[in-house]
């Protein structure tokens, strides 16, 4: 359950953060809810003056964040902007008005705190935003009881640990506040006890820090998936929405989806920039409802539902299922194959290692999914794959069932004192076989999606392709292409076809392709590689 964040007369409940969620008021000695009629942007812009919040980005109706418990209390507000509190604006009260459970009205403000370098979206050197411009914290007085409310006004849970001297590096800009004073019931750092802005003599080597528990954002909160993708940052957007209390798991209609949104979507599940926005059902035709329609985004935006849209109930627009393919920030090096090697992440603009400290199974299954592989086999630690250059990013790391490395938890970037001796690696099963040849490196291209083999359709096939699949398998370079079905016809599914491969990917999924409406077995595609 996901505990409101209250001021004295109203909260937000359900949202990713303290500043965003469902609209809830104090009245009558109790707590109810408030009615989407005439809900805008001005009545929300006061909810967020209110909560301690910055600027309200949207005004959420439809009970976006899940219908609440209680009486609807409020409705028709007629908010000019200006005022103080919420009371203070026009209004129909309990027993003026008739509303149903599927209306209650919602906000989503912009967060006046944020967390920088850290290793995911849940640690990091905090900031905070005053008088135009973003500043520090310093760590004079910062104890447990201060990050756990920066770790409840960003939505993440539990503190996992408060950090001091600049543990995430130095920030810029001036230092805010310090000798902070929270009591662990503020639901913003804004409503602790605070010293002044800019009152002290601080620098940067004092910046304060937090890392919170990621995973109960990722699980509590998590609003946004990717499905039939081949790797943890590739497939159809799925959002869940809470129309009858429930989750509601639904898609994105493809109308206007481009590039800014796709890019949203890619940050929000921590993966790297968007290589594609793809429509018309790319990754498949999804289930449920399509949720969301002609979705605009800026591109800067955190999560999807902070983007303009228009909320839509529609069964029969599947075929124009929105779909991404981002970059992935991890790669594995020097391997046997394109599932075994040396874990590499990419940060501020370099690759760097992975230290093998606290380095294990649970760690090593994430990288294997994040990269679409198979099933662990093994974490290798000691450089097992040779040592790697550069810096060695992470250390310690706690992964449990995450969808890519940066939303597990660690020290911080950069934050260890590894050498890349302990460099830490993993063995993946390999998501791709060749079948029926003469050799390990010949035979019937499959891959492996959805728990189960498939084939790969000739049209187009060639020796870039080849060259990437003798790669992906470890094998040497492509001898031949062949069609045909050369080296005999699958029973199973035909999961690519009209492969168009540079020849320089890492793995064949990487490469363009069609995914849907080939069904004949005779054109089953083959390579010959060289086994040295």
């Amino acid at each position: 359950q996901i505990m409101p964040v209250a001021s004295e007369s109203i909260r937000l409940v359900n949202g990713n953060n303290s500043c965003s969620g469902r609209l809830e008021v104090f009245y009558y000695s109790r707590w109810g809810t408030v009615c989407d009629d005439g809900w805008d942007l001005l009545d929300a812009a006061v909810v967020c003056k209110e909560m301690g919040c910055g600027d309200a980005i949207e005004a959420k109706s439809g009970a976006f964040f899940r219908p609440g418990s209680g009486n609807v209390l409020m409705s028709n507000i007629a908010c000019v902007g200006n005022e103080p509190t919420l009371s203070s604006c026009s209004s129909k009260k309990l027993g003026e008005f008739i509303c149903g459970y599927s209306k209650h009205a919602g906000v989503i403000c912009r967060s006046l705190v944020r967390l920088v370098n850290g290793s995911h979206s849940c640690s990091g050197r905090v900031e905070v935003f005053n008088d135009g411009q973003w500043g520090t914290v310093c760590d004079n007085g910062w104890d447990h009881s201060d990050a756990a409310v920066i770790c409840k006004e960003m939505g993440c849970g539990d503190v996992f640990e408060q950090r001091i001297g600049g543990y995430f590096s130095q920030g810029s800009g001036p230092v805010w506040l310090s000798d902070v004073q929270c009591s662990y019931s503020e639901t913003t750092l804004r409503h602790c006890n605070l010293q002044g802005w800019g009152q002290n003599s601080c620098g940067h080597e004092k910046d304060a820090a937090v890392a919170c528990r990621s995973e109960y954002k990722i699980f509590y909160t998590q609003r946004i998936k990717l499905e039939n993708g081949f790797n943890a940052c590739s497939g159809r957007v799925e959002i869940f929405y809470y129309p009858w209390g429930s989750p509601v798991l639904g898609t994105v209609c493809d109308n206007s989806w481009d590039l800014s949104d796709a890019a949203v979507v890619c940050r929000e599940m921590g993966c790297g920039d968007a290589i594609a926005a793809k429509s018309a059902a790319y990754f498949g035709q999804g289930g449920g409802p399509v949720w969301l329609n002609d979705v605009n985004c800026v591109g800067n935006e955190l999560t999807l539902a902070a983007c303009e849209s228009k909320k839509t109930e529609d069964y029969n627009l599947h075929y124009k299922d929105a779909g991404v393919i981002c970059q992935s920030l991890v790669k594995l090096v020097n391997g046997t194959n394109s599932c075994s090697g040396r874990v590499e992440v990419f940060f501020d603009g370099r690759w760097g290692t992975v230290c093998d400290d606290g380095w294990d199974q649970s760690d090593a299954a994430v990288v294997c999914r994040e990269l679409g592989c198979g099933n662990v086999i093994e974490a290798k630690n000691a450089a097992y794959f040779g040592q790697g250059s550069g810096l060695v990013w992470l250390s310690d790391l706690q992964c449990a069932s995450y969808s890519t490395l940066r939303n597990c938890n660690s020290n911080g970037w950069g934050q260890n004192s590894c050498g890349h001796e302990k460099d830490a690696g993993v063995a993946c099963q390999l998501n791709i076989k060749l079948v029926n040849g003469i050799t390990s490196c010949s035979g019937r291209v499959e891959v492996f999606r959805d728990s189960q083999w498939g084939t790969v359709f000739d049209d187009g096939w060639d020796l870039s392709d080849a060259a990437v699949v003798c790669r992906q398998m470890g094998c040497g370079d492509a001898i031949e292409a062949i069609g045909g079905a050369y080296f005999g016809q699958s029973a199973g599914e035909i999961f690519m076809g009209n492969v168009n491969c540079f020849g320089n990917e890492t793995m064949v999924s990487d490469c363009e392709f069609r995914r849907w409406g080939m069904h004949d077995h005779s054109k089953d595609a083959g390579v010959i590689c060289d086994r040295k």
